[in-house]
């Protein structure tokens, strides 16, 4: 594995500049990247160009690594970790009010969109166990029924 020039980069625009380097490098154009990547065209000029309209998203950034043929890898910078260090106490000091715990309110948007999903699960639940007594010429009689049903028109 060879690493890639100074593959390094400390922000986004380090290494969205280290990406556009790469593409040049190798003679890509942006439609070529655009069409490896499977983005819409104009993206690549949105997220490697000098304007930068766009940020890419992190599948867009590995997709672009992918079709450059880059990998990454993390190490631990020590100087970054003299200024975090602070904030890793601070954070674990939290107090346990400000955290979410279990007997929070769960909004009604979320319980009515959860409604049909639950109420599907006891249906097939209950539809289990009163056809489990059932014997398979039950259970085709009754097939029958609701086929026929099916097939009437509906009155009124």
């Amino acid at each position: 594995m060879t690493e890639y020039g100074r593959g390094t980069f400390t922000g986004v625009h380090e290494l969205l500049d280290l990406l556009r380097r790469r593409q040049a490098e190798i003679g890509l154009s942006n439609e070529g990247l655009e069409d490896i990547c499977e983005f819409a065209a104009g993206m690549v000029d949105k997220y490697l160009g000098p304007s930068r309209s766009k940020w890419p998203g992190l599948d867009a950034v590995f997709r672009m690594m992918y079709a450059l043929g880059l990998s990454g890898s993390l190490h631990v910078d020590l100087r970054k970790v003299e200024k975090v260090t602070p904030l890793w106490r601070k954070a674990g000091k939290r107090k346990l009010a400000a955290i979410r715990t279990e007997t929070a309110r769960v909004s009604k948007a979320a319980v009515k969109r959860a409604r049909s999903v639950v109420l599907s699960e006891l249906g097939r639940r209950g539809n289990e166990i009163r056809w489990k007594a059932a014997s398979p010429d039950e259970r085709k009689l009754f097939g029958r029924w609701l086929t026929s049903q099916r097939k009437r028109p509906w009155q009124k």
